[in-house]
């Protein structure tokens, strides 16, 4: 099975959580580009780690639409 690998950072010092609708934004991009993220990984981003990962999301889905070039270094699980 591939699976897409995402950089997540460590938290600011004093982040504040992620927002409901960061969580959700994240939670739809996942299942637009056909890929998973671990709830309690979820629930424990701050707005600026969630921020980063919405980037790197949005980005594999332009990717995926052909609107740019497919970077296949960070899909795991092909053989």
């Amino acid at each position: 099975m591939a699976g897409l690998q995402l950089s997540i950072p460590e938290p600011l010092e004093n982040e504040e959580d992620a927002s409901d609708e960061q969580k959700d934004f994240i939670r739809a991009l996942c299942r637009e580009v056909g890929t998973t993220f671990p709830t309690q990984t979820l629930n424990e981003l701050g707005k600026w780690q969630a921020s980063l990962l919405i980037n790197q999301l949005e980005s594999f889905r332009r990717e995926l639409a052909g609107d740019k070039p497919l970077d296949t270094s960070r899909i795991t699980g092909l053989d």
